[in-house]
């Protein structure tokens, strides 16, 4: 027997990139009240690890010198946005040579968190995460360079924010302007230097005499002034900075190293990951990390965004009063459902929907808000949870509807195909309606039918259904 399927289509209506902001502090869809790192690129971007090319706009703040653009790493779990990042230290320039970024949920700050390496980079060895405040992301980004050579970064900051409260807060990964080579201690409110034991603490008896010391510059000074040799940081001050570097004077360097505008994705974009640049050597800089692009998105939980469908379907008829029904949830990629894709595909849902209706005697479509759409998101929730299929005895009652009658069982289903933003599903509920008849399937949206078993009466604000003109 051919199924037939009453069906509503429930066609979410999405707003488009081009579209003006949400709301402060909203979450999409949620239905609640080395060539060091010398230029920057924001990428507006779908939270997709698939297909990154068609969807992706490119804001350039900086451009780098050399080199080729690296594989973007995008961390693809739904719901996950970065919420820390380290830093790889260049251990002679002190430069930062590698980026490393930590995601959590958006349901469960504190729970599974994942790390993506962006770029693993070549000297040095990266740092602790530092971390944003509980349940804020990573929402921006701030760099120290040198306003006249084109060397790399000496400082990067982190902005971080929190969706909910719209708390933003400014973290500092690494600030080559606070590298501290002075002694342990001070002496007379100074800060000191033992060229011959960098480990001794001042106050002590110091070989050859102590010198002060400043904090940013390399140790100890040269014709009473402190200097800096960028390509290396360490280098005491009277020796050779390399065959193409040169010596400046601590505050002229000082001078040259500014912190950048604050660059700051859209206002309700999170960063889901990045793209590092990486250039050839340049003078007595090894190459390395030049460049870098974030992929940013509006926080969501990486499901699809194309329309969805609901209808009654039949299943099962006969002349007996039990059937054998499948209840199950798929993603068109294959995979399991995970928490934050069954939670991202309930809300999809509950934001609201366009119903068409279609069956024997039924053809119309009604708007559906999201009033309406929440009861129906919340009626099929424990489907949208399930990780795998199961079987269950549905019972249309004790007998037949009449004698030498059948039943009819029709079984709630919904479906959605994939895009770029993620999977869709297809879900077999473990809601059904049982009808004596092939010319009554269900008129009901889900959740919305009335008292009578077979649905053939909605209650508000479906009224209109019940009349025959429908």
């Amino acid at each position: 027997m051919k199924l037939i399927k009453a069906a509503f289509f429930l066609c979410l209506s999405l707003a488009s990139t081009a579209a003006a902001p949400a709301s402060s502090g909203s979450l999409r869809g949620i239905n609640k009240d080395h060539e060091e790192l010398d230029s920057l690129a924001v990428i507006v971007a779908a939270d997709n690890s698939r297909d990154l090319s068609s969807i992706l706009e490119t804001i350039l703040v900086e451009q780098g010198t050399s080199g080729s653009w690296q594989q973007a790493r995008v961390q693809p779990r739904g719901g996950y946005y970065a919420c820390g990042a380290a830093v790889k230290i260049d251990d002679e320039s002190y430069l930062i040579d590698g980026l490393s970024l930590k995601f959590c949920s958006l349901l469960n700050w504190d729970g599974d968190q994942f790390t993506e390496t962006i770029y693993s980079g070549v000297m040095g060895t990266f740092g602790d995460y530092t971390m944003c405040p509980q349940d804020s992301f990573l929402n921006g980004i701030e760099v120290r360079a040198d306003t006249t050579m084109d060397i790399g970064y000496s400082g990067l900051r982190i902005k971080c924010k929190n969706p909910k409260t719209d708390a933003a807060r400014t973290l500092t990964l690494f600030d080559a302007l606070n590298l501290d080579f002075c002694n342990p201690g001070l002496f007379e409110g100074v800060r000191w230097t033992c060229k011959r034991n960098r480990s001794l603490h001042t106050g002590s008896r110091c070989p050859g005499g102590w010198e002060r010391c400043q904090p940013g510059a390399n140790p100890g000074s040269f014709q009473n002034q402190q200097w800096v040799c960028p390509a290396d940081r360490s280098l005491e001050t009277g020796r050779s900075c390399g065959p193409q570097a040169e010596w400046i004077k601590f505050g002229q360097w000082k001078q040259q190293q500014r912190w950048k505008s604050a660059m700051a994705v859209p206002r309700n974009e999170y960063v889901k990951g990045a793209q590092a640049h990486v250039g050839a050597q340049v003078q007595s800089y090894r190459g390395g990390l030049n460049g870098l692009r974030l992929l940013v998105d509006e926080l969501h939980f990486g499901v699809s965004t194309q329309p969805i469908e609901g209808y009654w379907q039949l299943v099962g008829s006969g002349s007996q009063v039990t059937f054998s029904v499948t209840e199950s949830m798929t993603l068109s990629s294959g995979s399991s459902v995970t928490t934050e894709e069954s939670f991202g595909f309930n809300q999809e849902i509950s934001a609201g929907f366009e119903a068409s209706i279609f069956g024997i005697g039924v053809d119309t479509s009604v708007s559906v808000g999201a009033e309406q759409a929440f009861t129906t998101s919340r009626t099929v929730e424990s489907t949208l949870e399930r990780t795998r299929e199961i079987t269950f005895e549905a019972s249309c009652g004790d007998e037949l509807p009449e004698e030498g009658g059948r039943w009819f069982l029709y079984q709630w289903k919904m479906e959605q195909e994939s895009d770029g933003f993620g999977p869709g599903f297809e879900m077999a509920s473990n809601h059904f309606v049982c009808t004596n008849s092939f010319s009554r399937p269900p008129r009901c949206p889900l959740g919305f039918c009335a008292n009578d078993a077979d649905c053939q009466s909605c209650i508000a604000p479906f009224e209109f259904l019940n009349s025959e003109d429908y």
